[in-house]
């Protein structure tokens, strides 16, 4: 789990609950969270610097892997196609980037203030929550096609959502309303589990039968049984402000990316049998699949050299020490910086 300045490991197996801090004042707002098994690091996104980072559990070799995300509220991973998906609640979209931050490109805009996103990799499928002006919950495939709203009524300030895979069903939370929820993909078979003593919750996940939630007024995690309701209780008190959250449970199955499909860039499932490949924005892959360049203007500067990308925009720094770079030139056939 994360608050503003932390990321913390939870053990749900005690009574209460014990943490363990990963790591500290590496961020100083932290909110979206997600997490890679297999390649073992975990993402958070810092609200404050409009910056997606990646590291090590404990901290370590950490790296940026996307800029200028103004208002990254909630991440999400694809351990398949290995690819962050994160809600921007500023510029209204839905946007996805390579793991290690090579390939960024936006699948769902003109939304209304978007805010909790879950992935179905092996079908596909991702559900996200607006809170805007018509607040609910919508189904589509992962490249943003076949948007479909499935929850529009009696829902306010949809926050977390997440997924029972095992049940086809999912799990959101509403802050206003106060309420942890269930339904069916379609929304149908919708269940209230959860709606005394919930006062703010934000981020939700899935641990075995329990679903689990943050809550900003009791500064605590809170779990109950994921099917009924059943077996409230406080995991952890004493939290200041804890943002979003996420179970390190076992990420396996298949999908359509499963085979590496797309030489370059990123593989997006669409429905369980069907992919599409995405480069970055306003690049798209040439006939062998592999991706062309991505338009950039290099700047010359003290101690760095940066390059912009055009299209996201984007700028990243290229370290160059003890040197004052006044002019820049780029040799494109050999890839070669010039200053």
């Amino acid at each position: 789990g994360a608050n503003k300045t932390t990321v913390f490991k939870m053990s749900i197996d005690s009574d209460p609950g014990s943490v363990e801090v990963l790591f500290s004042n590496i961020s100083y707002n932290i909110i979206g969270l997600a997490y890679s098994q297999a390649r073992d690091r975990v993402f958070w996104a810092d609200a404050q610097a409009d910056i997606i980072y990646s590291s090590k559990l404990d901290g370590s070799d950490a790296r940026q892997i996307a800029e200028e995300v103004r208002m990254p509220d909630c991440l999400a991973y694809d351990w398949i196609s290995e690819v962050v998906y994160w809600t921007d609640g500023s510029s209204n979209t839905i946007e996805v980037v390579s793991w290690e931050g090579n390939y960024r490109n936006i699948v769902v805009s003109k939304l209304d203030k978007p805010r909790g996103l879950a992935l179905h990799p092996r079908r596909g499928q991702m559900f996200w929550t607006e809170w805007g002006l018509k607040p609910g919950v919508t189904m589509a495939s992962m490249n943003g096609a076949n948007q479909r709203p499935i929850i529009t009524d009696n829902i306010a300030w949809p926050n977390g959502i997440t997924i029972d895979y095992s049940m086809n069903k999912i799990i959101w939370v509403d802050a206003k309303l106060q309420k942890v929820e269930s339904a069916n993909f379609d929304g149908t078979d919708r269940t209230v589990l959860q709606e005394a003593d919930v006062r703010h919750p934000f981020g939700a996940t899935l641990f075995g039968k329990d679903v689990l939630w943050t809550d900003w007024y009791r500064k605590s995690v809170e779990a109950a049984n994921k099917d009924d309701g059943s077996g409230r209780r406080t995991v952890y008190s004493g939290l200041k402000q804890p943002m979003n959250i996420f179970a390190m449970s076992k990420q396996g199955g298949t999908s359509s990316c499963t085979t590496r499909p797309c030489k370059d860039g990123i593989c997006i499932p669409v429905g369980s049998y069907e992919h599409t490949c995405l480069c970055s924005i306003n690049v798209k892959p040439n006939e062998d699949g592999t991706c062309g360049k991505s338009p950039r203007l290099y700047l010359g500067g003290v101690n760095q050299v940066s390059y912009l990308n055009i299209d996201t925009p984007t700028i990243a720094p290229i370290p160059i020490y003890n040197n004052e770079a006044i002019a820049v030139d780029f040799d494109y056939s050999e890839e070669r910086i010039f200053f």
